[in-house]
């Protein structure tokens, strides 16, 4: 019996392994800023094999619970023993339409949307991010850190435009910072209205009234939900699209790409990847992940044809419509090739840092040309930023095949140097949160909240000028204080949100209902993006992961719904 459980949970045990020396990596770049070998490493590993063991047995027990609970009612009259919340939870369930309708989905987005109105309130006249401020100045021709003035689609120019035609308004009407709010708050509805849409197509695939009731409760009153839905961001902005794209990829999946010979539904479907493309840089790859798998699901060569000229379609429009016809009929200019290298740029700073004396002189010469002779000295472990900014316009010159080689040559000289590098800046999506440490907030989801004064260089030429930032650092104060107690610290964690939750929905899935893992397409390709992230340290790389902060519980409960339905 023993060794049968055993083989019952290998993939459970290879997952929580894997996981464990994550973590445990992750406590040596806290207290060494690096990898070591002192012993007292594995008293780590066994202790975080022992949480995920323990975490994942009891989502495991929970689901079963979920399961068993669901069969003993089927044909049995539910039992009443609160009717007033009985009646309401009815009333709340009838209100999730069964269709994508307008008119249903525009009820249920407003339902969120009521629920988020006191933190919508609180955080007047909006968040702006750092981003979006020189968006804002290149939008209105200002010196900012990116251009003398110029638009560049460093950051995504629908963004940018987005954001200074809604300053624009305000400003015409009397108030530029009305006219952020404005901004914020259109945003956040329609991003309430994309979840509603998440929430019908769980009832699609058979969620009953206990998953769809319980996905609806925790989009209305998590309150990450709306503090991001409304920040004037180009990944809040992101959101919304990624929301719909992902629902109608899986609605097609589920079809099996009869949704695709609908013209309606196509051009709805190509509008959608497209949105994704243009308001994220990361968004084409993602969009290109999730078709791939959309490929291998639809049947009929016609339905293939179909994704695979979306594919190349979407590719085409992005990498050279855009940049040979788009941007300069804008009188726009492309963004710095150092945001491509940035990883690279790390790992290649790390080397000559540690092991210059041993790179043979070609080589050296290479990568000095790329980062420069005082790269290794901008090295910091968990960012690239101050690797690649410096390079900002030298990169655009880089002969890019001469530095490949310099960089995969270092590659197999010292693999763990650049394994090293590249899992100190990608840290936040698998560290462990100790309560202990002095940098608690690198690991947990923390708020901006203080980013609701518009004051910043030049920001009085844009007509900004409100200041007054008390209620927002309310709010951020708040979530700090309770991301410091225990059972705010393990649910604020960031490698709940990406790694952890994944890895757990996986692995359910593979074992209950394995012919539906191409559900968790959205989730691992949001979830492949964020590890090629510049940084998952700071306050801003929570912009990162704003995708999966809002799609893992949709996935969480489109896990719920596979393993029980009958279908």
């Amino acid at each position: 019996m023993p060794v049968e459980r055993l083989k019952q949970n290998r993939d459970m045990l290879m997952v929580v392994g894997t996981l464990a020396v994550l973590a445990t990596i992750a406590d040596m770049f806290r207290d060494t800023v690096g990898f070591s070998c002192n012993p007292i490493n594995l008293v780590h590993v066994l202790g975080h094999m022992a949480f995920f063991c323990a975490a994942f047995m009891l989502g495991d027990y929970l689901i079963d619970r979920f399961l068993v609970g669901r069969k003993s009612t089927v044909g049995v009259p539910r039992q009443v023993h609160a009717r007033w919340f009985d009646n309401l939870c009815d009333i709340a369930f009838s209100g999730i339409p069964q269709t994508y309708e307008f008119g249903g989905i525009v009820k249920l987005g407003a339902i969120i949307y009521a629920c988020w109105s006191p933190l919508l309130v609180l955080l007047f006249p909006g968040v702006i991010w750092w981003d979006t401020r020189q968006q804002l100045l290149q939008y209105n021709g200002l010196p900012n850190a990116l251009s003398d003035g110029v638009i560049t689609d460093h950051h995504p120019i629908l963004d940018t435009y987005l954001y200074g035609w809604f300053t624009d308004l305000g400003r015409a009407l009397g108030s530029a910072d009305a006219g952020v709010y404005a901004f914020c708050l259109v945003q956040a509805f329609l991003t309430a209205c994309a979840l509603a849409c998440c929430l019908v197509l769980v009832c699609h695939m058979g969620g009953g009234r206990g998953v769809c009731l319980t996905l609806l409760a925790f989009l209305c009153l998590y309150w990450h939900l709306p503090i991001y839905a409304s920040a004037m961001a180009k990944d809040a902005t992101f959101l919304p699209f990624f929301l719909l794209f992902s629902v109608a990829s899986i609605e097609v999946m589920r079809s099996r790409g009869r949704l695709l010979r609908a013209p309606g539904y196509l051009a709805v479907y190509v509008a959608l990847l497209l949105l994704v493309s243009l308001t994220r840089k990361t968004g084409l790859i993602l969009v290109l992940i999730v078709l791939v798998v959309v490929f291998f699901k639809v049947t009929g060569r016609r339905g293939r044809v179909v994704v695979a000229a979306m594919a190349v379609g979407a590719s085409l429009f992005m990498t050279v419509l855009m940049l040979r016809a788009v941007l300069p009929a804008l009188g726009c200019e492309p963004g710095g090739k150092q945001e491509v290298y940035g990883l690279m740029f790390q790992q290649s700073a790390l080397l000559m840092r540690d092991h210059g004396e041993e790179v043979p002189k070609w080589q050296r010469q290479e990568i000095e040309r790329a980062i420069g002779e005082d790269g290794k000295n901008n090295y910091t472990w968990f960012l690239t930023d101050s690797v690649k900014d410096p390079t900002f316009g030298k990169a655009d010159e880089l002969d890019f095949l001469a530095y490949l080689g310099a960089w995969a040559a270092g590659f197999l000289q010292h693999p763990l140097c650049y394994l090293e590098a590249y899992l100190g800046v990608q840290v936040g999506w698998y560290a462990m949160p100790a309560a202990g440490s002095e940098a608690l907030s690198p690991y947990v989801t923390p708020v901006d909240g203080h980013n609701v004064s518009h004051v910043f260089p030049r920001s009085r030429d844009l007509g900004l000028s409100w200041s007054d930032a008390t209620l927002g650092r309310s709010v951020e104060s708040l979530v700090a204080w309770f991301q410091s107690t225990p059972v705010g610290m393990l649910v604020g964690a960031k490698a709940l949100w990406s790694t952890w939750g994944m890895a757990f929905l996986l692995l359910e899935i593979k074992r209950r209902a394995p012919q539906k893992l191409y559900l968790m397409a959205p989730l691992v390709a949001a979830n492949l993006v964020l590890w090629i992230s510049p940084t998952s340290y700071t306050t801003e790389s929570m912009r990162y992961l704003l995708p999966l902060l809002f799609w893992l519980p949709v996935s969480a409960a489109m896990t719920f719904a596979s393993v029980a339905s009958t279908e």
